[in-house]
């Protein structure tokens, strides 16, 4: 499938098992992450996924700078999400780097009972930021930054 939805698609209609495994462990989520197809692990999320941990995923997109793919996975995942402040701030701060204010957004939208202050605190700390406000001051992440500010 190779990047190409429409095939999955189809296989999917057809009654392809998103929860196949090939002789490695990996399902076709795995591999979707692994080469940052967007289109595709959001079918595949929608469609079932594999399972409600999707950690393996996450970690293979982030090795591979596939951060909107991280994100996808980290707004399926409820392992994920109960382990917020460790994986969080990959995805933020290539949000942050790259102005994707709908990323940041759909964060903070997911999750309003986080202490988002302590949580860019952390994150931006170690590099050398009090905020993530300033943060994405510094790397002229415009939007981003009166998004913060807003909130």
């Amino acid at each position: 499938w190779y990047g190409h939805k429409a095939i999955v698609d189809v296989l999917l209609s057809r009654g392809a098992d998103v929860h196949v495994k090939n002789d490695e462990n990996h399902t076709a989520l795995w591999f979707a992450a692994v080469r940052g197809y967007d289109a595709i692990v959001e079918v595949l999320l929608a469609a079932g996924g594999v399972d409600n941990d999707y950690v393996d995923e996450f970690a293979v997109a982030v090795i591979g700078n596939h951060m909107f793919t991280a994100g996808l996975i980290l707004m399926a995942s409820s392992h994920l999400k109960r382990h917020h402040s460790k994986y969080l701030s990959h995805v933020l701060r290539w949000a942050c780097e790259e102005n994707k204010v709908d990323v940041v957004r759909k964060i903070m939208e997911e999750r309003p009972h986080i202490d988002w202050q302590k949580t860019w605190t952390g994150a931006t700390l170690q590099y050398g930021c009090s905020s993530f406000h300033e943060y994405a001051l510094r790397h002229g992440s415009l939007d981003v930054a009166a998004y913060v500010a807003e909130s």
